[in-house]
Order: C-alpha cells, then sequence, then structure tokens
C-alpha cells in the first residue's frame, strides 16, 4: 500500500503548505476533515504568516492566526519592513512591525537640533476592532486615537510606494505634517 501525504508528521506537513497559497491551502483543506482539523489548530495559518512575511510574526498565536492572517496581514502586510519618507529636505524611516496582534508603524524623525539623536514616534496602528473591525489609528502626537487611513500607490503585486493620512489633523497637539508618502528601498 503506497504512502500518502497525510502519513507524514504535523510539522512537515505545515511546512508543506507553508509554500502554498491561501486560495491553494482554502482548497486543500476542504479535501479531507483531517487537514481541516489540523487547519483549526491555527499552525497552518501561523506557519503561512511566518513563511510569507517573517520570523517577526513569530509572536503570533495559533489562536488568532488564521484570522489575523485572512483579515489584516493579506490586505497590509506588505507594509511590513522600513520606508524611507519621502520629504524634502530631512526625510525620515518608517518601521512597520507586529506587536500585540497589530500591525505597528513607528517614524524615527531628526531632531530640530540637528546634532541630537533620531526621534522615535507612534505613526498608525492596524487592528481589530470589536464592532468596527479592522480599523487604522492615527497614533502621532494626538489628544487620543483617531482614524487614519493608508492609500496604496502602487496596484501591482509588489508594493513599491504608499501614503499615510491622517483623517483628522486638528486633534493633534502640534500644529505638523500629517500625510506622507513612504517609498521602499532595497534592503
Amino acid at each position: 500500500m503506497g504512502r500518502s501525504l497525510l502519513d507524514l508528521p504535523v510539522e512537515v506537513l505545515l511546512t508543506i503548505i507553508s509554500f502554498l497559497s491561501e486560495k491553494d491551502i482554502v482548497q486543500l483543506l476542504q479535501t479531507c476533515r483531517y487537514l481541516n482539523d489540523i487547519s483549526r489548530s491555527g499552525g497552518i495559518w501561523r506557519s503561512l504568516a511566518i513563511h510569507h512575511y517573517g520570523p517577526h510574526l513569530l509572536a503570533l498565536s495559533n489562536k488568532h492566526a488564521e484570522w489575523f492572517y485572512k483579515n489584516i496581514l493579506t490586505t497590509y502586510g506588505c507594509l511590513l519592513g522600513t520606508w524611507v519618507r519621502d520629504d524634502y529636505p530631512f526625510g525620515g524611516l518608517l518601521d512597520v512591525k507586529f506587536q500585540d496582534n497589530s500591525i505597528v508603524g513607528s517614524t524615527w524623525r531628526p531632531h530640530p537640533d540637528l546634532g541630537r539623536p533620531l526621534k522615535k514616534t507612534g505613526l498608525f496602528v492596524i487592528k481589530y476592532r470589536r464592532g468596527e473591525g479592522v480599523v487604522v489609528h492615527c497614533d502621532i502626537d494626538s489628544k487620543h486615537n483617531h482614524q487614519g487611513c493608508i492609500e496604496f500607490q502602487n496596484k501591482e503585486k509588489i508594493l513599491l510606494q504608499f501614503q499615510t493620512i491622517c483623517q483628522r489633523p486638528l486633534d493633534h497637539r502640534t500644529v505638523i505634517k500629517s500625510n506622507f508618502t513612504w517609498i521602499k528601498k532595497a534592503e
């Protein structure tokens, strides 16, 4: 009698499945009860998230992995990494990472006194809010969280540029520019 894919250890099966697209995984998981049961553990979705978006997602729990992958990473996962602000003369850096089941963007900006180190400031948080779904919140020096938005400049599969927009700039304690264009640099 021949051996089948189902005879492999679960860890090996998860590794193989992590190389498939989301669509192929959904179709594969519908082929038998055993694979469907494995998918409910979240291990497949966690492995897929780590494979496609990097080791910084190791902290993603199996419990939330499928939901996070399908609802946040498929839209916003392309933002993870380091970006450069397209803003003469000083520019700035944006670090986008996974933190506390959210995607968080923080900027590193020059201090007005150029002899001092760069200043880290929150820019946005992408997370799930009960009753609202997935939301983008502006996190720039604000009195309270308020809505922001992210506009993708590139409709292609590879994102090279995007824009962060504050929906309520008057909520900020200081008058600052609150809309930025970010460009992906080769890593």
